[in-house]
This record gives structure tokens, C-alpha cells and sequence, in this order.
């Protein structure tokens, strides 16, 4: 476990959050000291996660009471999506960002950095809704001065010029090999199960967890290969998961 390093990543954080749940996980957080990579959309227009009603200026000064606690990503715009072919990982059939020109994702990361910016905040990571993004938004981040937080990886790695800061799991666990691990949560969506399943888990593996400032300075030891390779092993997995076990419990 020594070689374990696990981080947390928070989704889909913006004025319309579910704040009760939000709340909750930072206390949790907290207790271990635990700062997670909380991804923020400026201007969500996804009704699928919106749980309250809250204006921007109540939802910044949330942010700035927890600033300390967390540490900022760009979760693209407005969390809104197109049709698109297959993102750089994983298999989205929708993106915010892929497919589209340069100029075009150029544009829409840069109002999510000048919303940032507008309010004193200075996120120096990208995380792509849906996990779903191209070469482009890699060429974009790389302009812009981002690193990623996505990839099938056990190892942090280089593409395009860009440190990737690999994503396996939703939730907390125990991996098989040394690495380096996000676990990638949506408090919106947390129910109290998962929340004693989190803090059981941190209990007992609390030292195994970094800041995600310390990935700065950490050796890539991954690729860009090997994340293809773990890609298409994942995609396959899920495919004979819900088609055969799915027809078979059936």
C-alpha cells in the first residue's frame, strides 16, 4: 500500500448544487486533511443536476468559505453537449468539446478561465464533462497552461505536451497494483451509504492520500500507449458487461 497514492475528485460543482451533500463531503474530507480537485462549471445549464435554487453571488461566497479546503478545476462551460465520436478516452457518445474547431474550444475554455479570473481564482486544472474531449482540447490546455485530470493510467503520463493525471475509479477502493489513483465522486448524486462507505475507506487509508500539488513534481512513469491499451481493456469490459451478464440475469 506504501506505493498507493490516491486523490479525490469532486464533479460537477456549481450555483446549483445539491449544498447539503456538498457540505457533507467536504466535512468528511476535512477530518483527514483530505484537499480534493473540485471541478466547477460557471454556467450550468444541465437540468439533470441541478438541485436548488441559489444565485452566483450566495454560490461564491460558499466558495469562498471552503477555498482553503479545495483545490479549483475547469469543468468546461455550461455542461452542456452535442453528438460526437469517440473521445480521446472512454466511449461518450455526447461531448461539450469533442469534434469541435480549435477556436471553438479555445473560446469556451477561456469565458470558463475569465469567469475564474473575475472571481480571484486561478485553476490550473481541466476536467472534461464526461470524460469526453480530443486532440484539440489537449492542444487547447497545453496553450492555456492546464493539466488533466482524466486517462486510463495507473501513472501519471505526457500527451501532446501535457501531464495527465489518470481517472480509473468512481468511487474509493483498493487497486491491484502500485499508482497513482483518482477516485472521482459526485456529491449531487451521493446517498448516505455512500458517504459511511467514503469515510470507512479514508479511515483506513487516510496516509495513502496526496495534494494535488504534489502531483507537480511527481516522475511520469506512464504513456500515453499504455492508457489506450487500459482504454480499450475498460471499453470491452463494460460491453460484455452490459450486453451478456445483462441478457444472461435476464
Amino acid at each position: 500500500m506504501s506505493q498507493m497514492k490516491f486523490l479525490i475528485r469532486l464533479d460537477d460543482c456549481h450555483k446549483n448544487q445539491h449544498f447539503k451533500n456538498w457540505n457533507k463531503i467536504l466535512s468528511i474530507l476535512g477530518k483527514y486533511n483530505i484537499i480534493p480537485l473540485v471541478a466547477i462549471i460557471p454556467k450550468n445549464k444541465d437540468i439533470s443536476i441541478t438541485f436548488s435554487k441559489n444565485t452566483e453571488d450566495n454560490f461564491i461566497k460558499w466558495l469562498n468559505l471552503n477555498k482553503e479546503k479545495i483545490e479549483f478545476g475547469v469543468h468546461g462551460f455550461n455542461h452542456s453537449f452535442h453528438k460526437s465520436s469517440k473521445s480521446l478516452f472512454k466511449s461518450k457518445s455526447t461531448s461539450e468539446f469533442n469534434d469541435l474547431l480549435y477556436p471553438e474550444q479555445l473560446m469556451i475554455i477561456q469565458n470558463s478561465l475569465d469567469w475564474f479570473k473575475s472571481k480571484d481564482y486561478y485553476p490550473n486544472w481541466f476536467v472534461a464533462p464526461r470524460h469526453s474531449f480530443d486532440k484539440i482540447t489537449v492542444d487547447v490546455c497545453k496553450f492555456l497552461g492546464l493539466s488533466i485530470s482524466d486517462g486510463t493510467e495507473i501513472n501519471l503520463f505526457k500527451y501532446r505536451g501535457v501531464i495527465f493525471v489518470p481517472q480509473l475509479y468512481n468511487k474509493a477502493r483498493v487497486p491491484l497494483f502500485s499508482g497513482v489513483y483518482t477516485f472521482c465522486y459526485h456529491p449531487n448524486l451521493m446517498n448516505d451509504f455512500d458517504f459511511i462507505e467514503l469515510e470507512n475507506f479514508l479511515i483506513k487509508h487516510n496516509h495513502n492520500f496526496i495534494d494535488w500539488g504534489e502531483t507537480k513534481i511527481m516522475k511520469i512513469k506512464g504513456s500515453y500507449l499504455r492508457s489506450q491499451i487500459i482504454n480499450n481493456i475498460w471499453i470491452i469490459q463494460n460491453y460484455v458487461r452490459n450486453t451478456f451478464f445483462k441478457k444472461y440475469r435476464n
